[in-house]
């Protein structure tokens, strides 16, 4: 699985930055697609694994709790977009693409390139941060509360797993 660096004190705007910093992490946070759903934000962080053919597309939430609903519907939403796109010849990828650069997060990323990982294996992540270590005994042990949280994860879960999509959900460690 992907390594992500600990959140410090900052929002998911600085905690997204941070990991774009990071090698083959690429940022999209508040970069939208077009499409005939409305406006899609396909991703906040982008991993890329050559080596491997993976492309990680990760939806980026601090907390885990009632917040966790927006994030897997923004997950379901951006995977139905990607893979509709993907069967229909990637035009909108190939739009987005051009907001994206026009943002300055493609660095040297050329357009052949980017379009090219939607070709890799797709991995859809919720990244999520909390103080606790994000293990079983914090589950159990009733540190990670919420209900609501639990059970869009796991209906996310089995819904990605149900329509051939891999999903992951990811952890960070936050201080405060």
């Amino acid at each position: 699985m992907v390594q992500f660096v600990p959140w410090g004190q900052g929002d998911e705007d600085a905690f997204n930055k941070l990991q774009a910093g990071k090698a083959d992490f690429y940022l999209g946070d508040k970069v939208f697609a077009r499409t005939d759903r409305g406006k899609v934000e396909l991703f906040d962080l982008l991993k890329v694994d050559e080596k491997r053919g993976r492309l990680y597309i990760v939806h980026v939430k601090k907390g885990f709790s009632a917040k966790m609903r927006d994030v897997c519907s923004q997950l379901r939403l951006t995977a139905d977009v990607i893979s509709a796109d993907i069967l229909n010849g990637k035009s909108m990828l190939e739009i987005y693409y051009d907001e994206w650069h026009s943002e300055g997060h493609a660095g040297s990323v050329t357009r052949a390139a980017f379009l090219s990982w939607f070709d890799y294996e797709i991995v859809y992540v919720i990244l999520c941060s909390t103080p606790n270590e994000f293990v079983a005994d914090d589950f159990q042990q009733h540190r990670l509360t919420s209900h609501i949280a639990r059970r869009e994860i796991m209906s996310i879960k089995n819904e990605m797993k149900i329509r051939g999509r891999e999903f992951r959900l990811a952890h960070t460690r936050y201080s405060g």
